[in-house]
């Protein structure tokens, strides 16, 4: 009897490894045939038309709330381990807090490490004069000496690994040209990192107005999610979503890795920690023809700023120099800009953010720059001088960077130009483009500078597989680092077509000179006639019947109310 109970013991055993397996399988492959490749969030149609990356700030309409708080029942978030038991000790060995470091190891690449060649152009594996175009899956030097992050994780232990997020906007961030000349978008290249690495990335896309709830939602409710890319607009909501890096990079290494932008990490601490990692030259700057301010006889900005000479003044009077029409007779506008941007870029040109991260704070906190005389100055200079020329709209053009690159008739916009290819156009090709900085002030706080794009990326707040982390975080500088190189190998094989000395000049400046200005939409959580305040600010940006200056008066007040209100997002 105790010998026929003994059998059946184990044949039950037998039955349950049995089921479970046939129960992980079945949840594995529901997750890969709902996020195999890329998916729309809340039933919207992949095939459907995607707008470009500006298109969000401003073809919406500013007091809608789309946080409906669906969840796609496709999806399980359930956790998906190929192989148990031998990642158990893989993260055994590799413990993320630190502990059973080989310390030996790790200094030796501390101490190999040159942390000055971040910024030496010609030792610079991104932009060195001699470097050849990457036109491959990985990074073109080896990633795995620069110590970013802790206890030596390398690519190769991100094989077997599988990272599922959802997209903070509905087109990808950047792209470069393959071997074969065939142009990869960023979601192209997360995917081909299955060949290269054996790293699953599964995505869902979604649009800007609802990526933040979604990712709360998912969060919320214990679906996986094991990255977070971001967008500067809902900054710092993203912020509340995160949990810090410091415990999976070396602090001391962390300027080391070169394209990972040191700037965003530093502006970004949130409760005294880092959370944000960005790559270098996600970044707005303000781009112009160049070929055709040739042919119009209109001075240089680019020449205009190297001079010491590009400021307000030297800007609008460059825009007001632009005719009204081309040699071809085509109507030309002199200026496009999202209208949302402006609030929060010009206020830096005078020296300060509208909103910014108090960095020093060992709990989140903002600092709200509303009551500073600087923003009205700023705001108002920009709005009077925009309603003076033909201002594009990026509220009333379907396509202003199309308007720009391939027709002629944008002659100067802001714009990360990086989301967009022309390279097969032939209007993009025979005509050069150049850039400067946005314009200083009149007076002694004005600077020359750039804005962080927030295009980054974090790790989530709760993760159902935390530890995944510090493969996430190996992840996210593989990400930063590729990035980092599609743009400046893009000014020297794209439409832009730079020399050495324009890229080593641009690099040189937007990873010393970016701001990181915290996105308009911290007053969303306004509501009623407040909300409607909120409003008005942006539409006089370009309405002449509204007034910025009153519209910044009506949100003096309610801008602190809206800080205080937006750190407890999601808590």
């Amino acid at each position: 009897m105790k010998k026929f109970i003994k059998i059946l013991a184990v044949l039950m055993a037998m039955l349950m490894l049995v089921s479970m397996a046939t129960a992980c399988k079945s949840t594995n492959e529901e997750i890969d045939s709902f996020l195999d490749g890329s998916t729309s969030i809340n039933g919207d149609d992949d095939n459907g038309e995607n707008g470009d990356v500006n298109v969000d700030d401003e073809g919406e309409d500013p007091s809608e709330n789309t946080d409906n708080g669906k969840e796609d029942d496709k999806t399980t978030g359930k956790e998906e381990n190929n192989n148990p038991g031998k990642e158990d000790k893989e993260d055994n060995k590799k413990d993320p807090t630190g502990d059973n470091v080989d310390d030996k190891k790790q200094q030796q690449i501390v101490d190999e490490y040159e942390g000055s060649k971040k910024y030496d152009a010609d030792a610079n594996p991104l932009i060195a004069e001699s470097k050849a175009l990457n036109k491959g899956i990985g990074v073109s030097f080896d990633l795995d000496t620069t110590g970013f992050v802790k206890n030596n994780v390398k690519l190769a232990d991100l094989k077997g690994k599988t990272f599922i997020m959802i997209t903070a906007i509905d087109v990808p961030f950047f792209n470069y040209k393959d071997a074969s000349g065939k142009t990869v978008s960023e979601w192209d290249w997360w995917e081909s990192l299955r060949s290269e690495y054996g790293l699953k990335v599964k995505y869902i896309k979604t649009e800007l107005s609802k990526s933040v709830s979604q990712n709360l939602t998912y969060q919320s409710s214990g679906k996986q999610v094991d990255l977070v890319p971001t967008h500067r607009s809902w900054f710092p909501q993203w912020m509340n979503l995160s949990q810090p890096l410091d415990p999976y990079v070396n602090t001391n290494l962390i300027g080391n890795s070169p394209g990972v932008d040191l700037r965003t990490l530093e502006q970004t601490k949130w409760g005294g920690t880092y959370r944000c990692i960005a790559p270098i030259g996600a970044v707005d700057v303000i781009w112009y023809n160049e070929s055709m301010v040739e042919q119009l006889g209109l001075k240089d900005p680019h020449k205009t700023w190297k001079e010491g000479k590009w400021n307000w003044n030297a800007w609008k009077d460059f825009l007001v120099s632009v005719p009204a029409q081309g040699p071809t007779g085509k109507t030309l506008a002199p200026w496009s800009q999202a209208e949302h941007d402006s609030c929060v870029f010009w206020p830096q040109t005078a020296g300060l953010t509208l909103f910014e991260i108090d960095r020093s704070s060992k709990e989140p906190k903002l600092v709200n720059n509303f009551n500073d005389e600087r923003v009205e100055k700023s705001l108002v200079f920009y709005s009077s001088t925009v309603k003076g020329v033909d201002f594009v709209s990026r509220r009333t053009s379907t396509d202003p960077w199309n308007e720009m690159y391939t027709q002629g008739t944008v002659i100067m916009m802001n714009t990360m130009y990086l989301c967009k290819d022309f390279s097969d156009n032939a209007f993009a090709k025979s005509n050069k483009f150049n850039w400067v900085p946005y314009p200083k002030s009149m007076d002694s706080t004005g600077v020359d500078m750039t804005m962080s794009y927030g295009a980054t990326m974090m790790l989530p707040r709760k993760m159902k597989v935390q530890k995944n982390a510090p493969y996430a975080v190996k992840f996210m500088e593989l990400w930063a680092n590729r990035f980092t190189e599609a743009i400046f190998d893009f000014q020297k094989a794209g439409h832009l077509q730079f020399n050495y000395a324009q890229r080593k000049e641009y690099y040189e400046f937007v990873s010393k000179n970016n701001y990181f200005g915290i996105g308009y939409r911290v007053l969303e959580v306004l509501t009623g006639d407040e909300k409607e305040y909120y409003n008005q600010l942006f539409w006089s940006m370009y309405n002449n019947n509204w007034n910025t200056a009153t519209a910044i008066e009506q949100l003096r007040n309610l801008a602190a109310k809206a800080c205080e209100d937006v750190v407890k997002f999601g808590t």
